[in-house]
């Protein structure tokens, strides 16, 4: 092993042409390698002591213990735990104020109804260009996709129900700024055929199963789009992204929804739908069968029941091709190549997984 470890570097000191083929192979790996250092010390210089001064004295907690802990990144939103003598508490930054104002009124009807929802104290604090938010600190875990068990996935459909029999009144918000872009199909034929040929010129992986499917997400757009035309009538407003990702399970193995800036206007049975593909899917190309019917017999033994289901399935697949067409154009773009990449593989699989093979048409 060490001598083919000299023999490698005294190849590399020996051959020009090699060191430059080697560099462009490894340059894009050891950006990509640099630029997730450089995120997440940006993510821990962002709270410099005068903001934190700032926003301990703005929320009433007292001075920080220790340094913010990140909890999470993404390009969006961040999230730092942080401590006081008061206690601990979630410090998250959004991305404006107006969408998470009204899906926080949104979160606050259902935590009125004692339902096991968690929102912001107090209301976001803006600190130049940035906001913030702050959370009571929930104790509980997330859940991994191979840790859900199907009572688990049980109790999301049974407060899916209760989330439902709300049925709050659209009029009492401002629907005009809630986030649909998942919701809405602007797409069309012309704009499928040049996000994928663009895309497969660029060389994007699984360039040749994306064309292959490129007459299914045509077709599949177009009866989602009708689909959610019909279905507009049974609307009502719910969180909307229901995933394990946004759910804590404390200590009673109780659910805790957090993370409402989705929120918005749905069809019931979409939703559930959804939520019982976002419990059950083990892999990009695996559901567990048993957590996804675990969820609709929650719902369904709660009180809820399943309408118009082989529309509520085109619409919610309308929703996974919104998602799909957003990552092509992020890829075509170069906005994060390569996480918009693994977005597109993955939401293909799932989508053949789902839809081509028709195994949950009938809920």
């Amino acid at each position: 092993m060490i001598s083919a470890r000299f023999e490698f570097f005294s190849l590399l000191r020996c051959s020009p042409l090699l060191k430059c083929v080697i560099f462009s192979y490894l340059f894009p790996f050891c950006c990509r390698f640099f630029e997730i250092i450089q995120e997440m010390s940006n993510e821990k210089s962002l709270l410099t002591p005068s903001i934190t001064d700032a926003i301990s004295s703005y929320f009433s907690i007292g001075p920080l213990i220790h340094e913010p802990r990140v909890v999470s990144i993404d390009k969006i939103n961040q999230v730092w735990e942080i401590e006081t003598k008061k206690g601990r508490f979630a410090l998250k930054r959004v991305s404006t104020k107006r969408l998470y104002e009204e899906t926080e009124k949104i979160a606050r009807y259902f935590q009125q109804a004692k339902l096991p929802v968690i929102t912001a104290l107090k209301g976001i604090y803006q600190h130049g260009p940035y906001y913030f938010q702050l959370f009571e600190w929930v104790e509980g875990k997330v859940m991994s996709v191979d840790e859900i068990l199907p009572q688990q996935a049980e109790k999301i459909g049974s407060l899916l129900f209760n989330f439902h029999q709300m049925n709050l009144t659209p009029s009492q918000f401002d629907l005009t700024i809630l986030n649909d872009l998942f919701y809405d199909y602007p797409f069309n034929k012309a704009e499928w055929v040049r996000a994928v040929d663009m895309a497969c010129a660029l060389k994007i992986n699984s360039s040749d199963k994306l064309q292959s499917l490129l007459p299914e997400l045509i077709a599949v757009s177009e009866e989602s789009r009708e689909a959610t035309a019909r279905l507009k009538p049974s609307r009502l407003i719910s969180h909307r992204d229901i995933g394990p990702q946004n759910v804590i399970w404390n200590s009673d193995d109780d659910p805790v929804i957090i993370d409402w800036e989705l929120a918005g206007l749905i069809p019931p049975t979409v939703e559930v739908l959804g939520s019982a593909f976002d419990w059950s899917v083990v892999r990009h190309d695996k559901i567990d069968d048993s957590r996804y019917n675990a969820l609709l017999q929650g719902y369904q033994q709660a009180g809820g029941s399943m309408s118009q289901v082989p529309l509520a399935f085109a619409a919610l697949m309308g929703t996974w091709l919104s998602w799909l067409l957003v990552n092509l154009q992020r890829f075509i773009a170069g906005k994060c190549p390569d996480r918009a990449e693994k977005e597109v593989i993955q939401t293909l699989l799932t989508f053949e997984e789902v839809y081509c093979k028709g195994r949950y048409l009938g809920g």
